[in-house]
């Protein structure tokens, strides 16, 4: 994977260039053509000390850049002091967060629909 940008260079090039998700994307640009995709992914939930951050495939392994503001114009606005390599036990908390805000999403919706259901019946019988 040594096409990949090593961590410090690309956190050099993300804060120079103002360190922003719309920042990230022109770094990560690079990779599209080789891989189809910018290797960065999104993981808007909390870690319990920012609002979300970003995971991004780097030479040393995943870094993840945490964020607490969106901006209008360039998106999530970085937190360089909280940037850093995850470990794969760091990983595993992610996923268990993803999977238990997942599930609680998805037993609202559902009870939203079975309220829409029940509704639009009773609309129906009226």
């Amino acid at each position: 994977m040594d096409v990949l940008l090593p961590k410090d260079e690309l956190v050099e090039q993300l804060f120079d260039a103002g360190g922003s998700e719309a920042n990230l994307s022109e770094v990560c640009d690079r990779y599209v053509k080789q891989y189809g995709n910018q290797l960065y992914w999104s993981y808007p939930i909390t870690d319990g000390e920012y609002n979300g951050v970003y995971f991004v495939l780097v030479q040393e392994g995943v870094l993840c850049l945490p964020y607490d503001v969106i901006d209008g114009e360039e998106y999530e606005l970085f937190e360089q002091d909280g940037v850093r390599l995850i470990s794969a036990e760091e990983m595993g908390y992610f996923i268990s967060d993803w999977k238990r805000a997942s599930r609680e999403l998805e037993e609202v919706m559902d009870s939203f629909m079975n309220y829409l259901k029940a509704r639009e019946r009773n609309e129906s019988e009226a």
